[in-house]
């Protein structure tokens, strides 16, 4: 499942920098560094099963770092972490998946761009994520899911069986809740 992610984002990543190339050479040799230091810190976790969530917020604000070369100021984003929350364990390329479709499908077709927000806390012995957006929104019904939020799923599954929960809100864009077992 890590695998299929992983391509995924690499070739979407490398289609914007394709479009850049032309357009403006000097955003795309920034998104080039950005996802060389990407691809780096994926390489050191890639037989991980679990890294901290400090290492998972690393990885994602070089993701935000690409994204805003792409789209300027339309996209703004903020981060609402709680401390103890960054020694948690969860699975290498959990955020970044639905960071991704945040941006690609609730901020990324409005024309004023939107606000992608992610939450990190604590409830009794689980560890909340939530990555909300401010975007268009899915459609009603949705179509099936892709292959970001289903690899998610299956992972959590496979990691922490009936333990593990993934809840869609949609409203004000689209909210992303995962919960799992609190792991140190």
């Amino acid at each position: 499942m890590k695998g299929q992610l992983r391509p995924h984002f690499l070739f979407n990543t490398l289609n914007v920098i394709a479009e850049l190339v032309h357009e403006d050479p000097e955003k795309a040799d920034a998104m080039i560094t950005a996802l060389s230091e990407m691809l780096r810190l994926t390489l050191d976790s890639a037989s991980d099963q679990l890294v901290p969530l400090e290492s998972e917020i690393d990885f994602v604000q070089r993701y935000f770092a690409i994204m805003q070369i792409r789209l300027g100021e339309r996209l703004q984003y903020e981060w609402n972490i709680m401390p103890a929350t960054r020694g948690a364990l969860v699975p290498p390329f959990l955020l970044q998946p639905l960071v991704e479709n945040a941006i690609l499908h609730g901020i990324e077709p409005l024309p004023a761009g939107g606000m992608v927000t992610i939450r990190a806390c604590l409830k009794e012995d689980e560890l909340h994520l939530v990555v909300a957006d401010n975007g268009v929104g899915m459609e009603a019904p949705p179509k099936l899911e892709g292959i970001g939020l289903a690899n998610t799923r299956a992972r959590l599954h496979e990691l922490f069986g009936d333990a593990a929960r993934v809840s869609l809100t949609n409203g004000n864009g689209v909210t992303v809740e995962v919960t799992i077992p609190l792991r140190t």
